[in-house]
Formats: structure tokens, sequence, C-alpha cells
């Protein structure tokens, strides 16, 4: 499976090196030229004649491919870049309230039916009244979403959104009779917040809502800010371990029948993954986890190397803008470091404890320090790498974070699982 990773790996790298620092115009050529150096690895002889060939060959791809979406892909989007027409459009999540308008996240197709992912901003308080599969009209103004406040930017393109329209107050909504089964995910996210809301007094609910869904759009900013200062931000960016804790209840649900759980389970982590808005540490998550229920049942053992790299190399396939999202790169530095790093020092250090306990207490105070070990070790693996991404983009690293974490995470897990089935509950 190895073989795998080091292709992955290499377009993945490719894919960096295009969004960061080759120009478009030459990602097609440099590809070609990684492929023809791959003929070099023809002379070599064993493991480093196939590691040479994989290497090379995955550089084409990831050039090649970054190059062709840039190319085509954005095709549809260029056509609308800076018209001013009217198009249809579909309503794909919940709108929110700004200070002078409503933001709507809409597919809207041009001439050729071609759907572009849009943030349209609407006027009029009837905006607010649009909810996921509503169909639109409107007559709007389009700029490629490169830019922010007159800088040029990623931010948008790592999300999948390629334009911008403002649509004024000419806009019409016609609500379908059945609802795209796409947008069946923000529906039930919309269901489940409203739940919470009813389920919860309103200085928790917020809390909860993000725990759940990593919606924050409600969440005091005294209370994000002090998460951040604690180390403890990334409970409400739902990514591993919300999908490890939901994961582990529908093992624990369905028991031994590995099949039916390695199906259930990955059915339920995807439709999780749409619900929690498809972030890219959502997606690497259940993407990960889908590989760790389907290898016993092919007869692989899973392979921590493999699985990172062909799930990072999965997602800049889909869209290789992502690869500058702040999210993407902090989830897979976690993930990285725990992998690198927490197996080691959980042996190094369980290794002092009594192999063989012999009373109750001693029994006891073991299982509690394995425990200890296990929280400190995943932090600190979890930090290694994640610590320079923070300081460079946030320009702050929290010191406490390992133990913050040893004295929360038990209480994130009972309220994610409690939380999560009060609201279930609150449906019915």
């Amino acid at each position: 499976m190895r073989k795998l990773a080091w292709f992955a790996a290499a377009f993945s790298g490719a894919v960096f090196l295009a969004v960061y620092l080759l120009p478009e115009a030459i990602l097609v050529p440099a590809g070609a030229c990684c492929g023809l150096a791959a003929l070099a690895g023809l002379f070599l002889r064993g493991k480093a004649r196939l590691r040479t060939l994989l290497i090379c060959f995955g550089l084409a791809a990831g050039l090649c491919w970054t190059g062709v979406y840039c190319a085509l892909v954005r095709v549809p989007a260029l056509r609308l870049n800076g018209t001013e027409t009217t198009v249809t459009a579909l309503v794909t999540d919940w709108p929110q309230e700004n200070s002078y308008s409503t933001s709507v996240m809409s597919e809207v197709y041009g001439d050729d039916g071609s759907p572009v992912k849009t943030l349209l901003y609407l006027n009029g308080e009837e905006a607010m009244g649009l909810r996921p599969g509503d169909r639109l009209t409107v007559t709007a103004s389009f700029r490629m979403a490169d830019t922010m406040a007159g800088e040029t930017t990623s931010y948008y393109y790592a999300k999948g959104v390629l334009l911008i329209g403002s649509g004024g107050k000419e806009w019409t909504a016609e609500r379908p009779e059945q609802t795209p089964v796409g947008c069946w995910p923000a529906l039930f996210s919309g269901a489940l917040k409203d739940s919470v809301d009813r389920a919860f007094p309103d200085s928790t609910a917020p809390l909860v809502t993000a725990l759940l869904t990593g919606d924050k759009t409600e969440l005091p900013e005294a209370v994000y800010s002090a998460l951040r200062r604690s180390g403890l931000a990334h409970v409400i960016a739902v990514s591993g371990l919300h999908v490890s804790f939901l994961a582990g209840l529908i093992t624990t649900l369905l028991g031994r029948r590995r099949r039916l759980s390695a199906v259930v389970g990955i059915c339920l982590l995807f439709f999780f993954s749409a619900v929690a808005g498809n972030t890219p540490s959502v997606q690497r998550a259940a993407l990960m986890q889908a590989l760790l229920l389907i290898a016993p049942l092919v007869d692989r053992e899973n392979d921590p190397p493999t699985s990172l790299s062909t799930v990072l190399m999965i997602l800049l396939a889909v869209n290789p803008y992502a690869a500058a999202s702040v999210s993407l790169q902090l989830s897979f530095a976690a993930v990285a470091g725990i992998f690198l790093f927490t197996g080691p020092l959980c042996e190094k250090w369980e290794s002092r404890l009594p192999r063989k306990p012999q009373n109750f207490w001693l029994k006891l105070g073991c299982r509690v320090a394995r425990v200890i070990i296990a929280t400190v070790a995943t932090t600190l693996g979890a930090i290694v790498f994640t610590t320079p991404l923070m300081a460079f983009y946030f320009g702050s690293v929290t010191l406490i974070s390992p133990l913050t974490n040893l004295l929360s995470l038990w209480a994130v897990s009972d309220a994610f699982l409690g939380g999560l089935v009060t609201a279930l509950v609150g449906l019915v």
C-alpha cells in the first residue's frame, strides 16, 4: 500500500507548489517535464526505480491536473466575471444576515447550464426567508472570488466558491415541491439547530450548535476568544474528534457486525460531513474513518501514511485551491504529528508502569495513568506541526493546551454525544 502513498504524496506536493509558487501558465509544461523525468527512473534498479517512477508521475499528475482545473473548471465562472446579467440559481445553504445585505450560498447556472458555486448578496428582508433547494431568478453583478478588501486571496477559492454576485433587490424565488437530494444535509442541519435552540437555554444553545455542526455564527465572541486562548477552539471546529465520537457510537450500537458497521458507519459519516458543511477537516476525518472501516473487509491493514496521503490527494483532486485552506493544513498537520509522535510517547511512558499490577488500587491507578498518558501524548503529537502554523497564521500559540485538553476532552465527548442525542430526540 505504500506505493499509493508515494504517488499521493507527490501529487499533493505538486498541487501545493502550483497553488503557492508556480504561475498557471507553466503548470502543464512543468507536469510534462516531470513525466519525461520519470524515464530516468527506468535506468535504476530495485525499490529506487519504482519510487522514482511513482514520485515523478505523481508530480506530473498534480501539476497537470491543477493546470487543467485552472484552465477549464473556471471557464463558466470567467464567462460571468465582470458582467451584470440575469441568471437562475439554486440555494444550497441557509442565508446569513450581514450589516447591509444577506449572503446566500448558491449554484449559479450560466448560459451553458454549468453550475458555479457562488456567494450571492441579496437585499431585502425576504432574503432571510430563503431555504436550501429554493430556485432564484436574480439580476446580479458578478466578479471572481479571488479578491477580498482589494487584496488577492485564495480564501473563497479554498472553499470552492468561484464567484461573488451582488444582486440588489431584483430577484425572485420559487420553492419547488421536492427539494433536491443534494440540499437534504443543509435542511437537516437547519432542523438540528432549531431543535438545539428549543432544547437548550440561550446561554448553552450556541455552544452545543457549534459542537454539533461547526456553526459559530451565534457563539458569543467572548466564549470563542476564551476557547482560543485556552487551546480548545478545535472542539467547535468539527473534525476528527467529533467523527471519532460518532464512529465509536455507531460501532457500539451495532456491535461486532463489521460489514453492517462499515456500511452504516460510512453512510452516516459522510452525511454528518455534509451536515457540518463539508469543511476540509471534517472531510479528511470522514474519509480516513471510512478507510479504517473498509480495510479489514478487504483483508488489508490500515496504513496511516497511505491513508493520510491518499485522503489529501482526493481532497486536492476535487479542488486544488483547497491547498490554501488553513483548516485543511491544520487538520492534516495535527494528524501527521499524532501518527509520528503519539505512539512512541505512549510506549515510552507506559513502559514505566507496572506490567501486572497486583491489587485493585494499583490496577485502577494504572488505568487512570494510561488515560492521562494517551490524552497528553495525543495533544503533544497534534501540536508539534500545528504550532508553527498557528504562529504564522494567527500570530500566537497556546502553551496551556495540553493541560486544558486533559481536563476537558472527557466533557467534550459527553457534551457532543449528549447534545446530538438530545437534538435528535427533539426532532421527534
